[in-house]
């Protein structure tokens, strides 16, 4: 087995504790709204990052542990940064409206990442942007990410065309490189 490079994307849902506290009432009793509200909220992270709604690629990988989302694909997929960050763009927004916030990171890396597996320094590095360096809810990524998403453009975009296609679904902090 060896290490792929890959583009690697970890997300926290903030405040996830809480959620999962809220769903039993103070005698230990399930509230059944609550955990159906749970439930949608993972509903809907499969539903725009898994292939039910044609979304994935032949590289993207999506993996799910309680309040944690690791999704990665090859760097060299051809449009593949645009695509992914666009739907975790719209996933945050469905997010948003059940009033759940989340904070991640994007990093490129070494990385293993099946269907039963992920680890590596990809991941680390992501990990670490969200928990250190995201200290507001957003997804943060440095501009070589941007940069990378031009050089694997998608076939019928020029590199400029682009990068100009993710930077219109990210924004950039003042003053710092990372986006």
């Amino acid at each position: 087995m060896n290490y792929e490079n890959r583009v690697a994307l970890f997300i926290d849902i903030l405040g996830f504790r809480e959620i999962v506290k809220s769903t039993l009432d103070n005698v230990g009793n399930d509230d059944k709204n609550r955990i159906e509200k749970v439930y949608e909220i993972f509903k809907a992270i499969r539903y725009f990052l898994k292939s039910e709604n044609g979304s994935s690629t032949e590289t993207r990988r999506f993996t799910q542990f309680s309040d944690s989302i690791a999704i990665s694909f090859l760097a060299t997929e051809r449009s593949e940064v645009f695509h992914t960050l666009f739907h975790v763009q719209l996933l945050l927004t469905e997010l948003i409206q059940m009033k759940v916030l989340c904070r991640g990171g994007v990093s490129y890396g070494k990385l293993v990442h099946d269907d039963k597996v992920i680890f590596g320094p990809a991941l680390n590095t992501a990990y670490d942007a969200e928990s250190k360096a995201a200290l507001y809810p957003r997804v943060i990524l440095d501009e070589s990410i941007i940069n990378l998403g031009g050089k694997y453009h998608a076939r019928h975009h020029f590199q400029e065309h682009e990068i100009d296609s993710i930077k219109n679904i990210v924004k950039g902090d003042v003053g710092s490189k990372t986006t």
